[in-house]
This record gives structure tokens, C-alpha cells and sequence, in this order.
């Protein structure tokens, strides 16, 4: 079960987790109210004619107010928990019904319920986690009619056309606003760079639901890259060692930034940098051409290793996950690079190769053109790992390679 920061952990006041047996049963006890993101449902909708029950307006409503739970099989009484009255067993074949309803029957979609199988003193519920969304409104179609519907306290209502106007336009300007931070990040990293001596691997990312949050301490920005680096020695399934760069900035002072933590720069020729933002973005860059470190072979400033920017993705994503350790769950949009300003294309290896390894031909790259991504943190390591596989894809294959190196299949 995957780990989620939802309503239940929220109001219980538990850390990021997966939904419990405990947990309800706590939640009933104390007999917990029906709030915008949190709906206690006494019967699991019917497998037939479910596009014709409420469960649609429902997850919409839900998904139309940044998200929240679902709980069947728990009694309600004047808008609270009151017992666990129980739902039958779950088939796979209900499961994806659920699913496949909340994509067919809004417009748009809402993708990825998730579905909490719960058991509670033997008897069972089922809750459905709708994630926040950035598409709304979500649209409700029935026959000639259709409508957006909307969480408000404990009930769900229908909104007005001025509040379904005023979605739309929050939805196009979110999209814009998010992509142009974005791309300002991105463009104040890489004035920061000296890129006429080495190539460098850059990495910006921003949730796309920003925190809002006062300046963090040093400590608290400390805190996230020692968590980074345990995330990292996880997913690269390496006991002990911790994928660069990560290890080369987890031993550095911090400094104050504007809305910002960022390490302090050595006086090595292999200087790069990380910041930690105070509303969970992250900014990273680190040269992978020329004479690096230690562990790096490659002593020209025109050459780069493909393990190389594997290990710089799997250390970005890895930064981004221990920020949803402190936040919960996010999406959040990214932009990976390789920037240099020589005049002649870069080499480009596969490597680092073991000794009776495959030998491949390097490829010359005359340019490489930033990825945009959105990546999904905060849903533990093998999620996380699905992610970094992704991403590290994408900048492989631009590169002119098909396959990774480095990263755990």
C-alpha cells in the first residue's frame, strides 16, 4: 500500500502513511465530522448502474476542491462517524469499475483513485483517495444534462456558472503561471553556470500546488538532503552509498537565499549547487564534463557519461520525494538540461562499462533541448523508482542511447 498524506492523517495528526485499519477505527471512535475533503458513505455504490449513482458527482465534487477521501461502510450520524457498518468484499472487477467511471463519467477525467482495501475487527470498508487536480472543474454528464459539482462542509452542492467560469479561469491561469515560475527558475539556474568551461546537468522543479509556507530553517533544509540521501541509497539499491551528486553536497554549509536554503560553494573545480525552496521546489546543478572527482574518468570538457546523468536525475527525483516527506504526495512540474556553450558538439558516452562489457560507439551531441516533465513524489520507493526511470529515459534517449546503465530495472 502505497504511503498518502490524506484528511484522515491530517485531522488524526499522523505523518505521511498508508491508510490503516487503526486509523478508521480511531477516526470512529472519536467520531470524526464529514469535512470538504472527507465523506463517510454507509454502502459501496452497485458494480451495476454504478455511472447512475452518486459515486461520479462525488469523486468530482471532491476533486473539484483539491481532493480528499471517500469512506464506505462506515454509519454516519448527524455528519459524523458513528460505527463501522461494513461493505461486502471487493472484487478486482468492482475495483475497476470504480476506476473506470471516474474517467468516463467526468469530464475531465479524474485519474488515479486511489482504492484502500480497509479491515477493522473483521469487518471491511473501502476508501477512495481522490488526489487534487489541477484540470477542474470536473463536469458531470447525465443524459441532456451536466453540471460541476462541490464539496461545501459536509455536503455537496452544485456550483454556479460565475464559479464554474471562475475554475476555468484559474485553470488556464494556473497553467500559465506555473509554467512561466518555472521557466524562470530554470533560466536564473543557468545564468548561474560557467558553461564555456565544462557541460553541466541542471535541474529545476516547483509543485504544481505550491506550499505556502514561512522561510524554513537551516535545520529543516539540512534535514530534507540527509532524508534525500537515504532516499537515494534506497532506490539505487547500493547499501552505503549514495548516488552523486548527492553525496558531494550533503557535507556543505547551508546559506540564507531569497525563499531559499542553498549550499555555500566549495573552492573546487567540481562546484555546483542545491537549494532547497521554501514552498518544496528544488534547484540543482552539477558539471559532468571534465575532471569532476575521483570517481569520474572522463577528463575532457567536451565528454560525458550517460551514468553520469542517470545518477543526476535519480539524485534530483530523490531531493523531491524527501520534500514530500515534510509536504505529503505531490505533482510537480520539472525541467531537466545538459547547457554548455562551446562551439563544438559534446561526446557522449555509455558509460561507465564494467570490464567485459558491450562497447558503444559515442555519440556527438550538438545540442540538447530541456525536458518539461511532471513527476509524481511522496508514493514510496517504487513508485518514486518508476519515476526516475522515466525521466532518466527521456534525457538518455535525447542523447542519442536506448537504454539505462545505472539505475535499478
Amino acid at each position: 500500500m502505497t504511503n498518502s498524506f490524506t484528511a484522515l492523517h491530517r485531522i488524526l495528526g499522523r505523518q505521511p502513511g498508508a491508510l490503516t485499519g487503526e486509523m478508521l477505527a480511531k477516526a470512529i471512535e472519536e467520531q470524526l465530522p464529514e469535512t470538504d475533503d472527507l465523506d463517510w458513505k454507509r454502502d459501496l455504490p452497485p458494480l451495476t448502474g454504478l455511472s447512475g449513482t452518486d459515486f461520479p458527482k462525488d469523486v468530482a465534487a471532491m476533486a473539484n476542491l483539491g481532493g480528499g477521501l471517500l469512506v464506505f461502510g462506515v454509519q454516519e450520524k448527524d455528519g459524523r462517524a458513528d460505527s463501522l457498518f461494513g461493505v461486502a468484499e471487493v472484487s478486482e472487477q468492482h475495483e475497476q469499475a470504480l476506476r473506470s467511471v471516474a474517467v468516463t463519467a467526468i469530464s475531465p477525467p479524474v485519474f488515479n483513485l486511489g482504492i484502500h482495501r480497509i479491515n477493522v475487527e473483521g469487518k471491511r470498508a473501502l476508501i477512495v483517495e481522490i488526489h487534487p487536480s489541477l484540470d477542474g472543474p470536473h463536469l458531470i454528464y447525465n443524459k441532456d444534462f451536466f453540471g460541476a459539482p462541490i464539496r461545501n462542509g459536509a455536503h455537496t452542492v452544485w456550483m454556479r456558472e460565475r464559479q464554474i467560469e471562475q475554475m476555468y479561469r484559474a485553470r488556464f491561469d494556473d497553467q500559465r503561471q506555473s509554467q512561466g515560475a518555472l521557466d524562470s527558475m530554470y533560466q536564473e539556474l543557468i545564468e548561474s553556470l560557467v558553461p564555456e568551461e565544462r557541460a553541466w546537468a541542471t535541474f529545476v522543479a516547483r509543485h504544481r500546488q505550491p506550499i505556502r509556507t514561512n522561510h524554513r530553517s537551516s535545520s529543516a533544509a539540512r534535514d530534507v538532503i540527509s532524508e534525500a540521501e537515504r532516499v537515494g541509497q534506497r532506490v539505487w539499491q547500493q547499501p552505503g552509498q549514495t548516488p552523486w551528486p548527492l553525496w558531494h553536497f550533503s557535507q556543505r554549509d547551508l546559506r540564507s537565499g531569497l525563499r531559499r536554503w542553498s549550499t555555500v560553494p566549495s573552492s573546487k573545480i567540481d562546484d555546483g549547487e542545491l537549494s532547497v525552496h521554501d514552498d518544496g521546489g528544488i534547484t540543482l546543478s552539477n558539471p559532468i564534463s571534465g575532471q569532476v572527482d575521483s570517481f569520474q574518468d572522463a577528463v575532457s570538457s567536451d565528454r560525458i557519461q550517460t551514468g553520469r546523468l542517470e545518477k543526476f536525475v535519480m539524485s534530483a527525483l530523490s531531493l523531491l520525494e524527501a520534500c514530500a516527506g515534510v509536504h505529503g504526495p505531490r505533482d510537480c512540474d520539472v525541467i531537466v538540461g545538459v547547457e554548455w556553450s562551446r562551439s563544438g558538439p559534446l561526446s557522449v558516452e555509455f558509460g561507465p562499462l564494467t570490464i567485459g562489457a558491450d562497447l558503444k560507439r559515442p555519440n556527438p551531441l550538438k545540442n540538447f533541448r530541456p525536458i518539461k516533465s511532471t513527476v509524481t513524489v511522496g508514493l514510496g520507493d517504487e513508485h518514486l523508482l518508476e519515476e526516475i526511470r522515466s525521466l532518466a529515459l527521456d534525457v538518455i534517449n535525447q542523447v542519442g542511447f536506448d537504454s539505462l546503465l545505472t539505475i535499478p530495472t
